[in-house]
């Protein structure tokens, strides 16, 4: 069949679009406040825009400090000790520490900045006055940037809890639109026609295509369409196989 050329708006789109837009007041508040990339958990940090909070702001740029000085220690020790391959790592047992390979101990070891923490096989471990103060400094400022952030979180959470009534139809109305406008894409694209239905017995179908089989056919290949006529008049012939149970 030929799809309709053009169909009457659905009479219940300024319903629709009045759902969606008694909502926006909600979205007004939160797409100033949320990044653009946001962690899975709140708990994770990060979420609250560049920008939004200055408290914030300032947290996260004596955290992000904090961390460029302990960068700069390690260029510092690695310098002073002539030790290339010196890292300042961090784990969750001794926290920020510097790691050295076994060969490298004894230097260490003779040096009074270095206060050693723990041998391995392969490393020994050590820390130093000024790493653990810088190390307090980054573990403050961060904690603190993720309790302002979780503040921030919990007053947007109560904006959109007492406005779930509002997005629950909002988000309702959308799906209608969306599916309205997915039928609508895929009517125009394959020529499908939107059937008539009525109250009698009549099952008129002319030129018609299976929608799923004739997408999976190869590049080139055409849908051979078929008619069907079911109704009170003439018989019905069923014809089945061993496949069709």
């Amino acid at each position: 069949g030929q799809a309709q050329s053009a169909l009457a708006a659905p009479e219940d789109l300024p319903v629709l679009y009045d759902a969606i837009m008694t909502a926006a007041p909600v979205a007004d508040d939160l797409a100033p406040a949320l990044g653009d990339d946001l962690p899975l958990l709140a708990r994770d940090g990060g979420f609250i825009r560049q920008g939004y909070d200055s408290a914030l702001d300032e947290l996260r740029t004596l955290r992000d400090e904090s961390r460029r000085l302990i960068a700069a220690l390690q260029q510092d020790y690695c310098t002073s000790t002539g030790i290339a391959s010196l890292k300042v790592k961090h784990n969750n047992v001794l926290g920020y520490h510097v790691d050295v390979r076994s060969t490298h101990a004894d230097k260490l070891m003779q040096d009074d900045r270095f206060i050693h923490r723990q041998t391995t096989a392969q490393a020994v471990r050590f820390t130093t006055t000024a790493l653990a103060e810088l190390e307090r400094d980054l573990s403050s400022a961060a904690d603190r940037a993720l309790a302002r952030e979780t503040d921030i979180f919990n007053r947007l959470r109560e904006i959109a809890l007492a406005s779930a009534e509002k997005l629950g139809h909002a988000a309702a109305a959308l799906a209608r639109l969306d599916v309205a406008t997915a039928s609508a894409v895929i009517a125009t694209s394959r020529n499908y026609c939107r059937p008539e239905v009525s109250d009698d017995i009549l099952f008129d179908i002319e030129g018609g295509r299976h929608a799923v089989v004739e997408s999976m056919l190869a590049p080139g290949d055409s849908f051979i369409p078929n008619d069907c006529q079911l109704g009170d008049a003439g018989d019905l012939w069923l014809i089945t196989g061993p496949n069709m149970a």
